[in-house]
């Protein structure tokens, strides 16, 4: 009931009530995981970041058991330039994340950021395979293949990414210089 009447006020636009009633209905249901997720993507919407990595760690601490709380606390950890706690939070959902390609590509970002190059492009190939045309994930696979010395599969991946979609006219472009260097 909490959750129904703060989605109601939250239609109408009356924030500060949706916040009220999600946290209500969070006091009565810890786990109500849609509740959870409104009030976070509130607080994130109203620039109250710490308050949704608070949430968002106690529903974590709960269980780790979803992989979509474990990404979004994971890109606020490393906004915050915490790339290493961010990297622990992912890890701890990991076994959830089968399906989860935003997950996968997340984690790789990080860890080619911390020079983790093997590692990231194991995630990068995962995130791929589930979602093939993404231009951005193309080109981070190719940086840290180009970091192992995989030159001629970097190349591949880079030519991949000029294709993909969702790869803004800067990184294009960043494509582009980084092929050229390689050839």
């Amino acid at each position: 009931q909490e959750f129904r009447q703060a989605s109601d006020h939250f239609r109408q636009g009356r924030l500060a009530q949706a916040l009220d009633g999600f946290s209500r209905a969070l006091a009565v249901d810890p786990r109500h995981d849609a509740a959870r997720q409104s009030l976070v993507g509130a607080l994130l919407n109203s620039r109250r970041s710490s308050e949704a990595e608070r949430l968002l760690v106690e529903r974590l601490g709960m269980a780790p058991d979803h992989a979509g709380f474990a990404s979004i606390l994971a890109q606020l950890q490393a906004e915050r330039g915490d790339a290493n706690g961010a990297l622990v939070t992912l890890g701890a959902s990991l076994p959830w994340a089968t399906g989860n390609a935003p997950y996968h590509a997340t984690m790789a970002a990080l860890q080619a950021r911390l020079g983790q190059h093997p590692q990231a492009i194991t995630h990068y190939q995962t995130a791929l395979r589930l979602t093939p045309n993404s231009g951005v994930w193309w080109m981070g696979l190719g940086l840290s293949l180009q970091a192992v010395g995989r030159n001629a599969e970097a190349v591949e991946a880079l030519q991949r990414a000029r294709s993909g979609e969702n790869i803004s006219p800067e990184l294009l472009a960043f494509v582009e210089q980084r092929l050229r260097q390689m050839q």
